[in-house]
């Protein structure tokens, strides 16, 4: 199977994402309308089916939920089925060939697309017009789109189907599913669209051919360069423009089969420039016009396709990788190499200007700037700290190549380094390594001149890895900071002091030893991490459990006549309790504890007529009900100021029955049944249903041990004692309040993994997400030394609004540095030439 641009696949692992919480969404507005259809039936054989497809629909929700995610990715990745003659019709002939289960399945998953179909015209005709050019297509093939939706309802489909429902049941859930599925997708869709566009693509409605080359090798390697090497023809440039744009056509002047690419009609590039041509000269400039353009071209102008071409096509009709150079050409980096040789000043890396900020909370301090041409400090860097040795080193190997692509490799280097040293997620003393790292990457560069276009290949991964593992910290002067920067700094220097690197084992190796050690450090706080999500994953599988018990206690029919205060205290705590009992109990009880049998007598003990006909069995009942509550409560941790209100109601309820004596039973029925009827919330009410719990329900051991605190100060005053009794951090002065509309999106972008910097103790600190509930409604983050931070929704997005908790970016620095580069336009010939 072909892979996927690289463009694409964060369009897909957003969808990806996104799954779960929109098959939630799905099947929570299903269950709600069938709930209320149910209502409306008078058949009492339609409501029993309605109610046993609804049972179904909430009993399947985890699983549906967990499974989803697996299957859309497996179809979003999957090839395009080739259209059929038949324009996608079924004919009679075939229809015996096609089972009838698969059949029902595809109308009933089409039926739901053709349904959510009006509803995504805008945002989905954006997004073909985008991915048609990210996935290399010519013009506009919606059919090609891995996010259609026929993809998101066939997939939701067969998921049902997995569970063996029965007939009927699957066509009655999506046809209640329409209206959430089309919201999620179209905020999927305008949220890929938006991955596009920074990417750097551009709708093909605009453009006469497609859009730019695929951020991604087709099946090259560094050693690409080789390939060709001797053909007379280098091969036409990729699908980017057609041949109709002036100058990229077969008809241009001078790319006849006997030239390798470079006509006489471009200024300054002459064949005789680059050496090994014929004696056909080159008009517009010839020698010295050739060689100016070329290294134009290799020091500045490496934009756009040209960028995209040499590192995952090797190079094109563009960049003739494979010419030798000119004698010209090493007479002008002789004259590059003495200037700099002869230049002997230059600035000293000025120590002070970190600390110049460290007063300051670190979401406060200023970017420090950093690039290829910044002095660093030698006592980490040794001479590479100076930029000067760091240009030399770039100079000579200029001087030792001996083909254009090692020319331009070395300028990649340089050009990368220089991006991801300006990425602003990244502390300025990583951004410092990676630039002192140069020498090392380029000389790996004179064997492997597009090594930064793969991205398994070691020396990228070991930017990439540093650059990550980096993002657990967002101070400089943080001592585990200092330590890992150590780390780092040593294998960095291991690897300049390598004169000569043939291959990228050196690169593997140092990558191999920093994540040993990273590995022995994160053992342990594994350990204790795994501790806490476990007491987190039980208590949401816990809510789960309760709320389908929940359902399920709905259904009975001694239900009717209990007063809302009870019936609202079973769908709640006692739900907590039965779903607690059953997961801590030996699999295979049927009543774990007793306590579902004591739901008939506590739903009798309630209603006064069944009461008052038997006085004796409710004195002999009731104190036996009261204490297998309380010990079920008990048991789920539940605190007793919690419950005390339903407590004080059940008291009410069963005063007067205690009151009666059996000889007074008749006189005193009328005023006990008017006692009973004058509190209006102990009234008999109808069987309800129960809701969906907005939060999850935690015992306060749990809320301990999940870390669940109040990060939100009343102003920026002390939240309490500074760990290790440092000194509280500065806050910044109070800033304006995010609009809700942003903080959602802000909470909306959140994935396990993000990194957040949180307001937390009088301290900003790094955090990480490393749990979030099936619900989307509790979120877990863990920073520095394992401190859990839990909060619902509702404190998250407080904290987001607030400004006291900052989503950090997510992207991988080596391909944001690249995409970053490739959208920058490449300059005209004749500006190269200049």
């Amino acid at each position: 199977m072909p892979s996927l641009p690289n463009l694409v696949r964060p369009c897909i692992n957003e969808a990806v994402a996104r799954s779960p919480r929109l098959v939630e969404r799905c099947i929570e507005h299903a269950a709600t309308a069938l709930e209320a259809e149910l209502r409306r039936r008078t058949s009492s054989a339609e409501r029993q089916e309605i109610a046993a497809a609804v049972r179904m629909l909430t009993h399947q929700r985890m699983v549906w939920t967990s499974r989803f995610p697996q299957a859309l990715r497996t179809a979003l990745e999957a090839p395009p089925a080739k259209p059929s003659s038949s324009s996608g019709s079924l004919r009679p002939s075939s229809l015996t060939l096609v089972d009838d289960n698969e059949l029902m399945r595809s109308i009933e998953a089409a039926r739901l697309a053709q349904e959510i179909a009006p509803l995504l015209d805008q945002p989905l005709h954006e997004l073909n017009a985008l991915m048609s050019p990210a996935l290399g297509l010519e013009g506009i093939q919606h059919d090609r789109n891995p996010l259609r939706p026929e993809v998101f309802t066939q997939v939701l489909r067969d998921v049902m189907g997995e569970s063996k429902p029965d007939v009927g049941w699957p066509a009655l859930w999506m046809r209640h599913m329409a209206e959430p599925l089309a919201q999620d997708l179209t905020q999927l869709y305008r949220a890929a669209s938006k991955l596009l566009k920074q990417a750097g693509v551009e709708s093909a409605a605009y453009r006469l051919v497609t859009g730019p080359a695929p951020l991604t090798p087709s099946g090259s390697r560094s050693g690409d360069l080789n390939r060709n090497s001797g053909s007379s023809t280098l091969g036409p440039r990729s699908s980017q423009f057609g041949d109709s744009r002036p100058g990229f056509g077969d008809s241009r002047p001078g790319f006849g089969d006997s030239r390798p690419g470079f006509g006489d009609s471009r200024p300054g590039f002459g064949t005789s420039s680059f050496g090994g041509g014929g004696g056909g000269g080159g008009r517009g400039g010839g020698v010295r016009g050739g060689i100016s353009a070329l290294l134009n071209m290799a020091r500045q102008a490496l934009r756009g396709p040209l960028l995209r071409d040499f590192l995952f096509r090797g190079g094109g009709s563009e960049l003739p990788v494979q010419q030798p150079l000119e004698p010209a050409y090493y007479a002008q980096v002789d004259q590059e190499l003495a200037a700099l040789e002869a230049r002997w000043e230059e600035a000293p890396y000025d120590a002070s200007a970190a600390r110049r900020h460290e007063h300051l909370a670190p979401v406060d301090r200023p970017m420090r700037t950093v690039g290829t041409d910044s002095p660093l400090d030698s006592e980490i860097w040794g001479d590479y700290g100076a930029a000067r040795q760091r240009s030399l080193v770039r100079t000579q190997l200029k001087k030792q190549a001996e083909r254009v692509g090692q020319v331009v490799g070395l300028e990649v280097v340089r050009q990368l380094v220089d991006q991801v040293a300006q990425d602003p997620r990244l502390l300025a003393p990583i951004r410092e390594a990676i630039v002192a790292l140069e020498p090392s990457l380029a000389r790996l560069a004179m064997e492997s001149p597009q090594f930064f276009g793969e991205e398994q290949h070691p020396a990228r991964q070991l930017v990439e890895r540093v650059a990550e593992r980096s993002f657990k910290f967002n101070d400089e002067f943080d001592s585990r900071f200092q330590e890992f920067h150590e780390s780092v700094g040593a294998a960095f220097n291991a690897l300049n002091g390598m004169e000569q690197l043939r291959d990228a084992e050196p690169f593997a190796q140092a990558l191999q030893q920093l994540e040993a050690g990273w590995q022995e450090q994160d053992r342990e706080e594994e350990r204790q991490r795994q501790q806490v999500l476990d007491a987190v994953r039980f208590a949401d599988r816990r809510q789960a459990e309760s709320e389908q018990i929940a359902w399920e206690l709905s259904q009975r029919s001694d239900l009717e006549g209990a007063p809302a205060v009870v019936q609202d205290f079973l769908f709640g705590p006692w739900s907590l309790v039965m779903a607690h009992a059953r997961m801590t109990s030996k699999p295979g009880q049927l009543d774990a504890g007793g306590y579902v049998a004591v739901i008939s007598d506590l739903l009798w003990s309630v209603k006064p007529e069944e009461m008052l006909r038997d006085p004796a069995r409710a004195f002999e009942l009731i104190p036996r009900v009261i204490g297998k509550l309380r010990e079920g409560l008990d048991l789920l941790g539940h605190p007793p100021a919690e419950s005390e209100a339903f407590f004080r109601a059940l008291e009410r309820l069963h005063r007067p029955v205690l009151k009666l004596r059996a000889k007074h039973r008749r006189q005193n029925l009328d005023s006990l049944s008017a006692e009973l009827s004058s509190d209006e919330d102990l009234l008999p009410a109808a069987a309800q249903k129960p809701h969906a719990a907005e939060e999850m329900w935690l015992a306060p051991g749990e809320l301990q041990v999940c870390g669940f605190e109040d990060t939100m100060p009343s102003d920026y005053a002390e939240l309490g004692p500074a760990d290790g009794g440092q000194a509280p951090e500065r806050a910044q002065a109070p800033v304006a309040p995010l609009p809700a509309s942003q903080a959602e999106a802000l909470i909306a972008g959140l994935r396990e993994g993000s990194w957040v910097d949180l307001f937390s103790r009088q301290q900003w600190r790094r955090a990480r997400l490393v749990w979030a509930g099936t619900k989307g409604t509790l979120f877990m983050f863990v920073s520095q030394g394992n401190r859990p931070h839990s909060m619902t929704r509702r404190s998250l997005h407080r904290l987001v609004a607030s400004r006291l908790l900052r989503p950090i970016e997510g992207y991988e620095v080596v391909q944001h540095a690249i995409e970053t580069l490739s959208t920058k336009p490449e300059p005209e010939p004749e500006a190269m030439a200049a």
